[in-house]
């Protein structure tokens, strides 16, 4: 499973480099005000990605199943179901894009000097999205054989190909229909080297219709109809607040809020390389009657996320402010590092469930409360965020998104520890014990370096990283894995190899 998480991890970081290069590059190529109407597109196209109502998980969940039972037969009637509903489903996307596109132009004020690129972007994010939905299928297919570094090698070739592009290109224009049309081309290319990867490796797999089953699309949508309230939850807890803030304050504040919380957005995609071993791995061990197995998984990789979510949220909460300004400049630094730092104080705490707990009880089929907590959760956030936005700004929006955040992290805790028979101070001794314990000492080095030193400039921010980071893996190796029952760094460092 480690190498499977380390495969995830490493795309994602490219993903997180190249996102980390291109936001101060756009943001200076756009301008604030073009900047904050690309945000704003962004979270209003997002919506779409609801349609697909949980398709990519339901579909993982039974073709790992089939897979598991080298039953092909069962795997090309999932495939095959899956592909029509994907279809189906995309034009949908679609046509309910036009609706959204009607709300952005009469809702939202753009200055009528980007009226016409700012809608085109649109259009094509919206067609774009649409097509995206039946281009999930092969990277479904990939990841139930568990191919995990064959499907993020195929995922790092675009993710490069799309950051050469947007330099490129938008090095000679600040055009935002070009921008909008990059990640179109990436995903049709990456889809189209998936198939032929597939062809090659799955000869059993037939990526056609000739077995699409309508009791098999009953299944599948009895499954993803609890994830699509997981997606509607999602959405509604960390990627409405955009719309939120465009719809009461300046464009430019959405921009100013995404820099915050694009720190938030990069942690958990750290964290949901874990989710995304995690639930086909429940899937199989469900459907090989081993389900015991899943406790130590569970308590092994909480611990993991939780001391992965302490290291990077304590630098980022002490010194996140001092890294936006170097990062997109101090004009932004006040306003968006206060956000980034309330919502990693909630992160802490909400992460290390979602990214285990969540996935494990998802692959065990016990979707449903995990679908409704998240959707409570959202619904929450969006509630909260309308209240707190106009008395309090950006910081309102982002205590919308955190108080959340900890209300699930606590429900989830009982719900998981109750399924999976581990008990709550189990829970709590194993997994969090020690990491809380060893982040007093890296939060007062943080602290003294920043309030007793000072730290200005990105060589001042890199030593202090090289410090803390230090620290951290001295207190994992000698304190928090030391004797750990699952994982311990320094008995494998002292242990001799046989002869």
């Amino acid at each position: 499973m480690f190498k499977s998480v380390s495969s995830n991890w490493i795309r994602m970081f490219v993903s997180i480099g190249v996102v980390f290069m291109l936001t101060p590059f756009l943001f200076r190529r756009l301008g604030d005000e073009g900047y904050g109407q690309w945000s704003l597109i962004n979270a209003f196209v997002g919506n779409l990605s609801l349609l697909i109502m949980g398709v990519p998980m339901a579909s993982v969940h039974f073709m790992t199943g089939a897979v598991g039972r080298n039953d092909a037969t069962a795997l090309n009637r999932a495939i095959a179901t899956c592909l029509g509903v994907y279809l189906g489903l995309g034009l949908l996307a679609i046509l309910t894009g036009g609706a959204l596109f009607a709300w952005y132009i009469w809702g939202y004020p753009v200055p009528e000097s980007m009226q016409d690129g700012a809608r085109m972007a649109f259009l094509v994010m919206v067609v774009g999205s649409g097509i995206g939905f039946a281009l999930q299928l092969p990277y479904g297919i990939i990841v139930a054989h568990h191919d995990f570094g064959l499907y993020n090698k195929i995922l790092i070739i675009g993710i490069v190909m799309r950051f050469g592009l947007t330099l490129a290109l938008m090095s000679l224009t600040d055009s935002l229909p070009l921008l909008a049309v990059i990640p179109v081309f990436t995903t049709l290319f990456e889809a189209g080297v998936a198939v032929m990867v597939i062809r090659k490796r799955y000869p059993e797999v037939r990526l056609n219709m000739q077995a699409f089953d309508r009791t098999t699309v009953k299944t599948i949508f009895g499954f993803s109809v609890f994830v699509l309230l997981i997606n509607l939850g999602s959405r509604l807890a960390f990627q409405i607040d955009g719309m939120v803030i465009g719809a009461y304050r300046p464009a430019e504040d959405v921009g100013i809020y995404n820099f915050g919380n694009q720190f938030m957005v990069y942690l958990m995609e750290i964290i949901l390389g874990i989710a995304n071993v995690v639930m086909p791995l429940a899937s199989r061990l469900h459907a090989q009657n081993r389900e015991h197995e899943l406790r130590g998984v569970f308590l092994r990789w909480s611990k993991a996320a939780l001391t992965i979510v302490l290291g990077v949220g304590l630098y980022l909460l002490v010194l996140g402010p001092e890294f936006l300004g170097w990062w997109v400049g101090e004009a932004v630094q006040e306003r968006a590092g206060e956000v980034l730092q309330i919502l990693t104080i909630s992160f802490i705490i909400y992460l290390p469930l979602r990214g285990v707990a969540m996935p494990a009880l998802s692959g065990l089929g016990q979707i449903k409360s995990s679908a409704l907590l998240l959707l409570g959760m959202g619904a929450l956030n969006l509630l909260l965020s309308l209240i707190l936005v106009q008395p309090y700004g950006l910081r309102g929006v982002a205590l919308g998104t955190a108080i959340p955040n900890v209300l699930f992290a606590v429900v989830m805790l009982l719900i998981a520890c109750k399924r999976l028979k581990v008990g709550v101070g189990e829970w709590l001794a194993y997994v969090a014990w020690k990491p809380l314990l060893s982040a007093v000492p890296m939060l007062g080095l943080l602290l003294w370096m920043k309030l007793g030193i000072g730290i200005h400039g990105i060589v001042a921010l890199v030593l202090a990283g090289i410090a803390h980071c230090v620290l951290f893996g001295l207190l994992e190796v000698f304190w928090v894995y030391r004797k750990d029952p699952y994982f311990d760094p320094w008995k494998r460092f002292r242990s001799k190899p046989e002869p």
